[in-house]
C-alpha cells in the first residue's frame, strides 16, 4: 500500500461533517496537522493550528483553532480544486518537521508538518488517487474473500510480541476464567465468562485470552457447544494473541495459519450473534497480521462502533493496524488517534489514543543525532491536554482497560521527561503492568523498569 493513499473511515466522517463538503464518491486519503504556514494570502491569514487534507479530488484546508472536543464545526473552507494542484514537494525544514511546498491557484502554499504527514500529502496532491469503491456498512466481512483481502502469503508485519505481564491483566475474573479453562471445567468456564456482561467487560475478557495453556479448554468448550457464539469468539480470540505472542517461535507461516484458524471462528461467531461487537477487536489484528488492506482494516473497525461505539480494545487495536507495525503509516495511525479523540466526551479512555500513537512514532524513530531525548513541546502539549480530558477529568470513571490507559499515560509521561508523573500512573493503575505499551514498543521493558525501580 502506498503511504498517504487512504486513511481511517472515522476521519473521513470527522472532516466531511460540513454540509456538502464531501461531493458524492469523493474520499479523503491523505491529511495532516499543519504547524505554522506561509506563502499565500490566503494562507498567511490561516491560524497556526490547521489541518490540511487532500482528497481523490481536491485541497482542503480546515481551521483547526478552539474546535470542540467533540464535533469539528464547520471547517474554514480555502481551497476547492477541480483536478488536485499540479505539484508539491517536501523540502528540509527543521531537525523535526520537514516544509510541504504545494502550487496552488494563488501561489505557493507552505506548510511546516511532520515528515510522514508532508510526504503523504505531497504523494495525494501531485498523484490523483481514483476514487475507491464504496463498502456497506451493513455487510460483515467475510473470511472467504478475494486474495487481496487476506492474502495467501501474507507480507510480515508488526513486531514479534511477547507479554512478559500478568495473562489476566490483573482481574481477578479473568484469572478465575483462565483457570477454569485450564481444568478443562466448562460449567465454571461458561458461568465466569456469562458474568462478564456489557460489551466493554466482555472485551476486556476476550483481550486476555492469550496462551496455548487454555487452547485445550476453549477446544473442548467449541466441541461441547458447537452452536455458541461466546465460545466461537473465545477460541478465535485464543488463537489470534496466541499468535502474534508464539510468532518469533513458531515463525510466519505456522502464525498466519492460526490467525487463519482464528479468522474462520470469529466470522463463526459473528453468523451466530451478528449484534457482537466484541469479535471485531480480535478481527482488526488478525486481519493487519495477515496483511489485509487498510480499507478493510477500517471497514472491521466501522462495524465494531457501529454495533457499540467507544470500546477501547477496537480502537486500540485500528490505531496499531493504521501504524507502519500494521499496514499503514505513522500519518495514517497519528490522524486517526487525533480524530477519535477531537469525537471523544471528556473522561472518556479514547483520548489515550493520542499519546499511544506519539509512542508508536517516537519507537520508530531512528536512533541517532535527529532524535531528541524527550517529545518536542508540541506533542508534551497534547499527551497533557489528552490526560487533562481523560484520567486526571473529573469525568473519569476507569472501568475495565482503566490499567492500560493509565500504563500509556505513565510511558508517556517518561516521554515528556516527568517520572513524577509516570510513576503516579503507575500507581493509580494499581502496578499492573499492561500489554499495551510496554510490550507494543521496543523499549518498553527498560522504561517500565525504570519508573517501577526508581526510589520514592
Amino acid at each position: 500500500m502506498e503511504a498517504g493513499r487512504v486513511v481511517s473511515r472515522a476521519l473521513e466522517r470527522l472532516v466531511g461533517s460540513g454540509p456538502g463538503l464531501l461531493e458524492p464518491g469523493e474520499r479523503i486519503v491523505a491529511a495532516g496537522r499543519g504547524r505554522t504556514v506561509a506563502g499565500t494570502d490566503t494562507a498567511d491569514r490561516l491560524p497556526p493550528s490547521t489541518i490540511w487534507a487532500a482528497s481523490n479530488r481536491r485541497l482542503f484546508v480546515f481551521d483547526a483553532a478552539g474546535r470542540s472536543r467533540r464535533t469539528l464545526p464547520p471547517p474554514l473552507f480555502v481551497h476547492s480544486l477541480i483536478d488536485p494542484p499540479a505539484a508539491a514537494r517536501v523540502e528540509p525544514f527543521d531537525d523535526r518537521d520537514e516544509l510541504l511546498v504545494i502550487d496552488t491557484p494563488d501561489g505557493l502554499a507552505m506548510v511546516v508538518m511532520d515528515p510522514d504527514d508532508a510526504a503523504a500529502l505531497a504523494q495525494a496532491i501531485t498523484t490523483a488517487a481514483p476514487a475507491s469503491p464504496s463498502t456497506g456498512v451493513g455487510d460483515v466481512p467475510s473470511p472467504t474473500g478475494s486474495s487481496s483481502e487476506i492474502p495467501d502469503s501474507p507480507r510480515a508485519v508488526g513486531p514479534r510480541w511477547s507479554d512478559p505481564g500478568d495473562p489476566s491483566g490483573g482481574d481477578a475474573r479473568i484469572a478465575d476464567l483462565r483457570d477454569a479453562l485450564v481444568r478443562r471445567d466448562l460449567p465454571a468456564v461458561r458461568s465466569h465468562f456469562d458474568g462478564f456482561g456489557s460489551g466493554a467487560e466482555r472485551e476486556w475478557c476476550v483481550r486476555h485470552l492469550t496462551g496455548t495453556e487454555i487452547a485445550g479448554g476453549l477446544d473442548d468448550w467449541v466441541a461441547a457447544d458447537p452452536g455458541s457464539a461466546v465460545a466461537r469468539l473465545a477460541r478465535g480470540a485464543n488463537s489470534v494473541w496466541t499468535a502474534f505472542a508464539s510468532r518469533a517461535s513458531i515463525g510466519d507461516e505456522a502464525c498466519w495459519e492460526l490467525l487463519r484458524q482464528a479468522e474462520a471462528d470469529l466470522f463463526a461467531s459473528l453468523e451466530l450473534d451478528f449484534d457482537e461487537p466484541v469479535a471485531f477487536t480480535p478481527l482488526v489484528r488478525s486481519g493487519f497480521g495477515l496483511g489485509i488492506p487498510v480499507e478493510e482494516l477500517c471497514m472491521r473497525f466501522d462495524e465494531s462502533v457501529r454495533r457499540e461505539p467507544g470500546l477501547l480494545g477496537v480502537h486500540l487495536e485500528t490505531l496499531l493496524g493504521l501504524s507502519p507495525l500494521g499496514v499503514g503509516s505513522l500519518a495514517d495511525s497519528t490522524v486517526f488517534a487525533r480524530a477519535v479523540s477531537d469525537t471523544a466526551p471528556a473522561g472518556s479512555p479514547l483520548h489515550v489514543l493520542v499519546p499511544l500513537a506519539h509512542l508508536i512514532r517516537f519507537d520508530l524513530e531512528p536512533r541517532g543525532a535527529r532524535r531528541a531525548a524527550t517529545f518536542s513541546s508540541e506533542v508534551i502539549r497534547e499527551v497533557e491536554l489528552a490526560r487533562s480530558l481523560s484520567v486526571d477529568h473529573a469525568a473519569w470513571v476507569g472501568g475495565p482497560g482503566a490499567a492500560e490507559v493509565w500504563n500509556v499515560f505513565a510511558m508517556a509521561a517518561m516521554r515528556c521527561g516527568d517520572p513524577v508523573a509516570a510513576r503516579r500512573c503507575v500507581v493509580e493503575s494499581g502496578a499492573v503492568r499492561t500489554f499495551h505499551p510496554w510490550s507494543t514498543l521496543a523499549d518498553g521493558d527498560t522504561w517500565y523498569r525504570t519508573i517501577v525501580t526508581a526510589p520514592d
